[in-house]
């Protein structure tokens, strides 16, 4: 009988300013303390693709409507919600609600928090470590895929409480009604996307650098390119639900908002690594959604 092939695990690369090759490629930065922080490989699109939500999906909202989007560059996005360790690995406050375990997500943080950490997380190449854009948040949340499915883990149709953190008590697309945990767990607790990005779908809210709103008209022949809607007034988007909120509120298409000045038990943040010089994504107006049209 023969032995089958042993698996041999290949540690992620040191990050030195370095494009993926595939979606999930791995690297890592290390903080002081020697405390790491994985990175996911998101591809630089081929094509325009959708955000949103098509007209037939359950509990859609009106803010949904579907819009065309590229992108131009890939980025490094967080394998998991920044967590305590690393948080404190550059001197932040723990404000916590749920602690015990240094690899829970850091919650209760605000724009000025992030902006403390990301100032002291110094990245030595011309990239840098910033919030996702919403359409850079979705395109990973869904591994690339289509906007037919609502979910980006599992086979996409439902979401169920063996496979993300939220209240399993109200499940999504037929799945089995569960436990409602009531608190954060620690990271690596649930299964990973096609991407290898965990939790993306309930945990914690995850704060991305647009303002609220709406997504304008576009097409797959002329879509918005890097599109981001600077903040207008004080109101931040926020994807992915929390492990308070029911199954229609962690679809990838589904909008939270909140004033960027809030801390909460549900809200957390990923942080993704994109090329160029840091931009400020705090100003101008939300009237008109960022990004040129190709």
């Amino acid at each position: 009988m023969t032995a089958p092939a042993s698996t041999h695990y290949i540690a992620p690369a040191i990050f030195k300013g370095q494009e993926g090759t595939d979606g999930g490629d791995e690297v890592i930065i290390t903080l002081p303390g020697g405390v790491q922080m994985h990175f996911c490989w998101c591809p630089r699109p081929a094509q325009p693709f959708q955000i949103g939500s098509p007209a037939g999906e359950a509990d859609r909202l009106w803010d949904e409507k579907p819009t065309w989007v590229t992108l131009s560059h890939g980025f490094w996005l967080a394998k998991h919600p920044c967590s305590q360790a690393q948080w404190l690995a550059l001197g932040m406050e723990n404000r916590s609600h749920f602690t015990g375990d240094l690899s829970r997500p850091v919650e209760n943080v605000n724009d000025e928090d992030m902006k403390a950490f990301f100032a002291a997380a110094t990245i030595p190449t011309d990239w840098h470590i910033t919030l996702p854009t919403e359409a850079q948040w979705e395109y990973a949340c869904r591994a690339g895929g289509g906007i037919e499915q609502p979910f980006g883990i599992s086979k996409g149709r439902g979401l169920h409480g063996q496979i993300a953190n939220f209240d399993a008590t109200v499940p999504y697309g037929g799945g089995f009604e569960w436990l409602k945990r009531g608190e954060t767990l620690p990271e690596g607790s649930f299964p990973p996307n096609a991407w290898g990005l965990h939790d993306m779908h309930g945990q914690l809210w995850e704060w991305c650098a647009d303002g609220k709103a709406g997504y304008p008209a576009s097409s797959a022949e002329k879509p918005l390119k890097d599109p981001i809607a600077h903040l207008s007034g004080s109101s931040r988007v926020l994807r992915g639900g929390s492990w308070i909120d029911h199954s229609r509120d962690c679809r990838a298409a589904f909008r939270g908002s909140f004033d960027s000045g809030d801390r909460s038990g549900f809200f957390g943040f990923r942080p993704a690594l994109v090329p160029g010089a840091p931009d400020e994504r705090s100003g101008g107006s939300a009237k008109e959604r960022g990004g040129r049209r190709k």
